[in-house]
């Protein structure tokens, strides 16, 4: 949790895992460095899908405002894939303190599944 001050998302609830439930956000990382750094705001609008583990789709969300999204109505103890969309122009940030892939597999319940984006050839210079 310490490390969740370097975000600037609009709700700190997120870090915390709640049963039956995913919880993260999606940030533009414009210096492409997978940290959230001051200034790099959350992405709406991405779409969040997690599949159990014979392939089937079992939830998903789309990102608010803030970039942040939950999951929920899953099993605990269970691990699921998380799959994480994209928006258009963007592309797979590098994978660092605040950022993983665009799948990842957590279990059920968990906080700060987090994904960064970023936008630009500019970027991976």
């Amino acid at each position: 949790i310490a490390l969740f001050s370097l975000w600037s998302f609009s709700s700190h609830a997120q870090c915390a895992a709640q049963s039956g439930q995913i919880k993260g956000a999606v940030f533009n990382d414009i210096n492409n460095n997978g940290a959230k750094d001051s200034g790099e705001v959350g992405l709406q609008g991405i779409l969040v899908q997690a599949y159990g583990s014979n392939g089937a789709l079992l939830t998903s969300a789309t990102t608010n405002g803030s970039g942040e999204y939950t999951l929920s109505g899953l099993a605990d103890g269970k691990k699921v894939r998380i799959n994480f969309s994209f928006l258009s122009g963007y592309y797979a940030a590098k994978i660092g303190v605040n950022n993983a892939s665009a799948v990842q597999f957590v279990q059920t319940p968990g906080g700060n599944v987090n994904f960064g984006l970023t936008s630009g050839l500019d970027a991976w210079h």
